[in-house]
């Protein structure tokens, strides 16, 4: 599947100011994860707020990645990901991973067998693909989860432009 980003004649003319649309969002707490994969020599990551669960029969996940992302390149040849939901103290990471570089590959475990997975992360899923469908600027990955394994600890979240936690009373 040629994966390409809408040309602009093509583009639903949109009622609402975009950075109105991205401040509505920007309210709304949300959970950070990295999506991983292996390019065949080293572990890819990127940053993600847009993810969720799709079906629990069989278990599928939804990510949504940006056209551009060098991450989605990786999954779309290799077809498997790994979804590693952040916890708090991954601030520093999630920043790394939300930028384009080499940088990011440190915090990255490499396995041959798995995509790669972050040390001591909230959530960790292997997931092989089952879509890839287009969302505007974005995709939509479906993914197949084939492992999960859950941790101590509370999810990092994003919120109001900044990293948080949850708060319990």
């Amino acid at each position: 599947m040629a994966l390409r980003k809408v040309d602009e004649t093509e583009r639903i003319q949109a009622t609402i100011d975009r950075s109105v649309f991205r401040e509505a969002f920007g309210r709304v707490p949300m959970p950070v994860a990295v999506v991983t994969a292996n390019d065949g020599e080293h572990p890819v990551g990127t940053t993600v707020s847009s993810f969720c669960s799709l079906s629990a029969d069989p278990p599928l996940v939804l990510v949504a990645l940006d056209l551009d992302s060098d991450t989605l390149q990786t999954i779309t040849e290799t077809r498997r990901f790994g979804l590693n939901v952040l916890a708090r103290g991954h601030e520093d990471l999630a920043a790394a991973c939300a930028l384009k570089g080499d940088a990011k590959r440190d915090a990255l475990d490499h396995h041959p067998d798995r995509p790669p997975r972050v040390a001591e992360a909230a959530v960790w899923m292997d997931c092989s693909v089952r879509e890839i469908l287009p969302g505007g600027d974005h995709v939509m990955v479906v993914g197949l989860v084939n492992e999960c394994e859950v941790a101590d600890g509370d999810p990092l979240l994003y919120h109001q432009r900044g990293f948080t936690g949850v708060h319990r009373p």
